[in-house]
This record gives structure tokens, sequence and C-alpha cells, in this order.
């Protein structure tokens, strides 16, 4: 259960994110149901030996393969299940950036460029320097920095 219940909050988790934050429906959603699927199975027939005391072997999947052989067979399920989601991940990040060249992702954990947010450049010399936004009917700029092409100096 340490790795089938993580899996399946990533799998759901990352359905969520991908569409939301590309904007656009998920491209394999018949295979997306098919690997939860492919989880849920695997979990279910791993689960019933280790129930019944027949795979009391942790996390051994190395020869000797001592634990019943349905619990080997539901653990590889649950992985595969779980490769689905990383191929459907995969896809859907290629497509979007086909459609759309040179855009950064608009997905968090790739929200990066060279190790700086994106919409930071380091400019000619290296350096950092990012204007202040002001809000619109406030005397101060707002604490958060902005950084766009055109404030960066170099």
């Amino acid at each position: 259960m340490a790795y089938v219940l993580p899996t399946l909050v990533a799998m759901g988790f990352g359905y969520f994110v991908t569409e939301q934050a590309l904007q656009r429906p998920m491209v394999g959603l018949r295979w997306a149901w098919a690997g939860l699927a492919l989880v849920a199975i695997g979990t279910v027939t791993a689960i019933v030996p280790v129930a019944l005391g027949h795979a009391s072997v942790l996390y051994t999947f190395y020869p000797p393969l001592i634990g019943s052989p349905f619990y080997y067979i539901g653990v590889v399920l649950v992985v595969v299940g779980s490769w689905v989601w990383v191929a459907l991940m995969s896809v859907n990040l290629y497509r979007w950036k086909r459609d759309n060249p040179g855009a950064p992702v608009p997905l968090a954990m790739f929200a990066t460029v060279a190790g700086l947010p994106v919409g930071v450049d380091r400019g000619r010399r290296g350096r950092l320097d990012c204007a202040t936004r002001s809000t619109p009917g406030s005397p101060e700029p707002s604490s958060r920095g902005h950084c766009t092409p055109s404030s960066i100096s170099g």
C-alpha cells in the first residue's frame, strides 16, 4: 500500500492538473481509465495473498520470489498502470509544446528555464534586475517583483 496509494493520488492529481493547467482536454482518456483499472485490479490481486499470509515479503521483488504468484502479478499490474500515467503525461505535454512552440509550460513543475522562474532572464551581464509592478490605485509598488524582457537591464 505504500506504493499503491501514492500512485493513485499522483495519477488522479496529474490528470486533473494536466487538463486545468494546459487548458485543453486530456489526450488518451480511455488509456487513463485503463491505467486506473490496472492499478485497481493489481491492488486487489496483490492484497488478497497479503491478507491471507501468503505474501509477507514486503518489498522483496528479487529471487527467490517466495511470495504467492498472485502477489507478484498484482504488483506488476500496479507498476504497468503507473507506466500508463507516465506515458499519458508525456504525450499530453509533448502535444501542448508542439501546439505552443516557444511558450513556457504552464505547469509549475516545468516552470523553470535554466534554474530561473519563467519570464526571468539574466541579461547580458548575468545580473537579475526586475521592475516592481504597482497595483492600480496604490501609491506603492507591490512587494511581488515582476520581470519582463523589457524590465531586464543589461
